[in-house]
């Protein structure tokens, strides 16, 4: 994780940048490069090929979650926060923290000391989502999409083959293996519904295919939720949009943002 604090900012806005699987934290930073030169502190993390295909209590996701609250609230002091994320990995992690963001309001209800809880102030998908993640994707992503050495994809694909082959012996006699993250087309956990939120997309991208972007738009916009659609040209690939085209996302963005989210 790294925070971008941005100086003199006193906003009481923050972004989280929730990054893709696999994905360098380097290469998803580059993002607060946009949010700093708008003003805004931003907070980037990724999130690993094992946080996203295994068991969620297995791993440190709701640990990170709660990790990311805190530096939210606590060192930025964020009362509203944009949430902006990269493909499917990025939004398990959002929906994590949606999840911890209620166990907190609850525990404001019942407990005298109460925590500092953040508002949602709008969300950012970018490449994602997609239906569903099984964990049968995972050692196929590892082996074919990813730039790791492979030596650690070896070691990586012994945390992974197990839980993988499990999980396609017993699926569906068992349900979808990862179902909390039907969360994210929950209006109940991706509340409130009418949260304004952008979806930034291509028909170049192989591994979030646009109709299945424009059918979760087309899910939310009927929940209530405010929804914007930029698609980017065919040669715009799965979560490189920015580094592509850094004006037109810059200008999707902030259009956004001043007309929806009402950042000015």
């Amino acid at each position: 994780m790294e925070v971008f604090r941005v100086a003199g900012n006193n906003s009481k806005r923050c972004v989280i940048l929730f990054g893709w699987t696999g994905g360098s934290l380097r290469h998803v930073a580059k993002h607060s490069a946009l949010w700093s030169n708008l003003g805004v502190s931003s907070i980037a993390t990724t999130v690993s090929l094992q946080e996203t295909f295994l068991p969620r209590d297995d791993t440190g996701l709701r640990d990170k979650a709660r990790t990311l609250l805190d530096t939210a609230t606590l060192e930025l002091g964020a009362e509203e926060v944009v949430a902006h994320c990269f493909s499917n990995g990025g939004c398990l992690l959002f929906v994590t923290l949606l999840e911890e963001l209620e166990e907190r309001r609850l525990q404001n209800n019942s407990d005298k000391k109460a925590v500092v809880v953040p508002s949602i102030a709008g969300t950012i998908y970018d490449s994602c989502p997609i239906p569903s993640v099984h964990p049968a994707h995972g050692p196929w992503l590892l082996m074919f999409a990813t730039p790791f050495p492979w030596k650690e994809k070896m070691m990586i694909l012994g945390d992974l083959l197990p839980h993988a082959i499990q999980s396609t012996l017993l699926h569906p006699f068992q349900g979808n293996p990862i179902a909390w993250f039907g969360g994210l087309r929950d209006p109940v956990v991706n509340s409130p519904v009418d949260r304004p939120e952008l979806l930034l997309y291509s028909r170049g991208d192989w591994l979030s295919r646009a109709s299945q972007v424009e059918k979760f738009a087309s899910l939310r916009a009927s929940q209530g939720a405010r929804v914007t659609k930029h698609e980017f040209p065919p040669d715009s690939p799965h979560v490189q949009h920015y580094r592509m085209r850094p004006d037109e996302y810059t200008k999707a963005v902030t259009g956004w943002l001043s007309k929806e989210v009402g950042w000015n």
